[in-house]
């Protein structure tokens, strides 16, 4: 159930501070670009940390009234809670918070923002692995938040390093499904909770899904019939390849489960069976999946398998409890659909010459934070090791992020290719090409050069995925073309081309400027 919020704090004074965002959409200042914020969090209760404990254990979701200062602004009454759970027991007291930037104030946003998520890096030495998951998602057109980092201070004693996450409420929906009306729920934890969101069918009465999925929204005039109505389906039609399209947006499915498949991200649906939102998008009728907790990606998680590098493209820790991925992986057309999703996010995104490269810069970028934390789980030593190789600690292996890839990659590659599906050969440079200046100025050009006359897609995609523009949808086209791109309806930001032909796909990455 959707945990009930009390006000009981006393507020602060001050009016509430909305600040003119500098980019087009709303956190666009705070993500778009690899930064680390400051955060200062100001409580005027001397007891404030037993008043944050006892609200965590009484689980209402209990907020208490803050001074929060951001990047030098002060915002006046933010909501300030403990979140979490097995990241609530970091061994030294660094706890994950939420702010609700609107929680006392209503008019209140950080860049747009009601709410983001300082989250601890538990369990990850190298600081990196949620912030290299959501930007995968990111370029692969994955609903999911954004990831940056902050450094956090409370009551004015430095508190600790921690990776900044996009809150998923109204303002997240509409920037990625253009509408924000329809039904969310969150998976329940399972951690703590034996009753996971696991998608079996328990009858169509809803107050027997109660306990297993978190309904967030406030104004719906039929929750729930629309969430039975798809493990109806999945559960029960004598064929899910007929019966779920309608219902489901599989594509997107498809790649968020291969995407968690793929970086070893088990601490997710088909392992743990939590960690994932999902929509109900009233344009299309049909739920979508948005990815959630990516923290533990690249084999952090240890509850499920140990083989990391080589699992099985279709892995579920327990299929009859999953089958919401194992009547995929079951039914021959959508298995097929599956591998093809599979493959194209592994050839496009999945390269030691892409990955390595935002390793590297991620990792200079948050060095000095990381060394200067007082409370991390890990040493200075550990974080320069599992940037590149594995270490193991109390027992569990955690796979080094460089070494992870090529292994993955190898073992990916094998066995699309056992399925008849093998990896898509990418072509060179001369083959396949996008050519477009940066800075990108209203009516410049954007060339691209495709191996042979043929289909030819050529799209503009916004750092949230959606399309923003389609610049050719051709039959037939020359191997050489250019296309002015007249830019002047899109606001002023960082986009992303995606070129497709025959089968093969290249992304470039264009900053437009006014």
């Amino acid at each position: 159930m959707r945990r009930a919020r009390f006000r009981w704090w006393p507020l602060l004074l001050w009016p509430a501070v909305i600040v003119p965002r500098a980019f087009g959409a709303a956190g666009d200042a705070i993500f778009t670009n690899l930064q680390v914020h400051t955060v200062a969090i100001e409580f005027a209760a001397p007891a404030y940390w037993d008043s944050l404990t006892l609200y965590y254990n009484q689980g209402l979701g209990q907020y208490m009234a803050a001074r929060v200062t951001v990047d030098g602004v002060p915002y006046d009454s933010v909501g300030v809670r403990f979140k979490g759970n097995a990241s609530y027991n970091h061994p030294n007291n660094k706890k994950p918070f939420r702010l609700s930037f609107d929680e006392y104030r209503s008019a209140q946003r950080w860049d747009g923002l009601k709410g983001v998520h300082l989250n601890n890096c538990w369990e990850d030495p190298t600081f990196v692995r949620e912030k290299l998951h959501l930007d995968y998602c990111r370029d692969a057109g994955i609903p999911a938040p954004r990831g940056n980092f902050a450094e956090l201070t409370l009551n004015g004693q430095h508190w600790g390093f921690y990776s900044l996450v996009e809150h998923v409420d109204k303002t997240f929906l509409g920037s990625r499904f253009g509408n924000d009306d329809g039904n969310l729920y969150k998976a329940v934890d399972g951690f703590l909770n034996p009753m996971i969101s696991d998608f079996k069918w328990y009858g169509s009465d809803p107050s027997l899904y109660y306990n297993r999925y978190e309904l967030h929204t406030d104004d719906s005039p039929n929750p729930w019939t629309d969430l039975i109505s798809v493990i109806d389906a999945l559960n029960n039609s004598a064929n899910p390849a007929t019966a779920l399209p309608p219902v489901v947006n599989l594509d997107r499915l498809y790649r968020a489960l291969a995407t968690d498949n793929l970086l070893a991200s088990f601490d997710s649906y088909a392992g743990s069976g939590r960690n994932f939102y999902c929509y109900f998008n009233e344009l299309t009728g049909k739920m979508e999946w948005v990815v959630w907790d990516a923290g533990m990606s690249f084999g952090s998680f240890w509850g499920t398998t140990t083989n990391y590098e080589t699992a099985s493209i279709t892995f579920v820790s327990n299929a009859t409890n999953r089958p919401l991925a194992s009547k995929i992986f079951g039914t021959p057309a959508l298995r097929q659909q599956y591998f093809q999703t599979y493959s194209s996010l592994f050839t496009t995104y999945f390269s030691e010459a892409q990955l390595f490269p935002q390793i590297d810069t991620i990792a200079n970028l948050i060095r000095p934070q990381v060394y200067a934390d007082p409370r991390k789980m890990y040493t200075n030593a550990q974080f320069e090791q599992n940037l590149v190789s594995d270490i193991t600690v109390g027992g569990h292996r955690k796979p080094g992020l460089k070494s992870f890839i090529p292994l993955r990659a190898a073992s990916v590659a094998s066995q699309l290719n056992v399925v008849g599906v093998p990896a898509e050969e990418v072509p060179p440079p001369s083959a396949l090409a996008i050519t477009a200046p940066n800075p990108f100025r209203r009516g410049s050009t954007i060339g691209y050069e495709i191996r042979a006359p043929g289909p030819v897609s050529l799209q503009v995609f916004d750092p949230h995925g959606r399309l923003a523009a389609t610049l050719v949808d051709r039959e037939h086209a020359p191997s050489r073309y250019r296309v002015v791109f007249a830019a002047q309806q899109l606001p002023a930001g960082v986009y992303f081309c995606r070129l497709e032909s025959g089968g093969a796909v290249r992304s470039k990455k264009i900053v437009i400027v006014d």
